[in-house]
């Protein structure tokens, strides 16, 4: 509800956003070479994410129609705790739906793939969440100049 935090979940979801079409962009380019076809709308995975992403890319149609102040950052703070819960929903769906087209890698008895290729995914994994950060970072950073610029030039005028 707080200024700061509303900025925070504003960078968040714009991350987030930025990182789902990349997913989904490469992902489509990835079918086209495995499967044959860009898109296959019968994949739950597919069509869940995909709501998922749409989710997500709404939040900013509500945000920005509704005025700066304490309402809009309630507001948007509630539909981004909405799409919170929905991604565990998502991930439990996709690991109970029916004929998954990905193996289910990472079992509860442990990660089911050999060691280099485990080393090469924590390795992977750790520069993505690294880059995520860092851009999270840079990003807010830049909003928050941008705030107390123009809450500066507002003091002026």
């Amino acid at each position: 509800r707080e200024r700061p935090y509303a900025l925070e979940s504003y960078t968040a979801v714009h991350m987030g956003v930025i990182f789902g079409i990349l997913t989904l962009v490469t992902g489509s380019i990835w079918a086209r070479t495995s499967w044959g076809v860009w898109w296959s709308w019968g994949e739950r995975q597919l069509v869940l994410f995909l709501v998922l992403f749409l989710f997500y890319s709404a939040y900013f149609m509500l945000r920005f129609s509704i005025e700066e102040g304490p309402r809009r950052a309630n507001t948007s703070a509630v539909y981004a705790l909405f799409g919170v819960a929905l991604i565990p929903v998502s991930f439990m769906a996709i690991r109970l739906a029916e004929g998954l087209i990905h193996p289910v890698v990472f079992k509860r008895d442990g990660p089911d793939m050999e060691g280099s290729m485990f080393l090469t995914f924590c390795v992977c994994l750790v520069a993505m969440l690294t880059l995520a950060g860092a851009l999270y970072l840079i990003e807010l950073s830049g909003k928050r100049a941008d705030a107390s610029l123009r809450e500066l030039r507002e003091r002026l005028a």
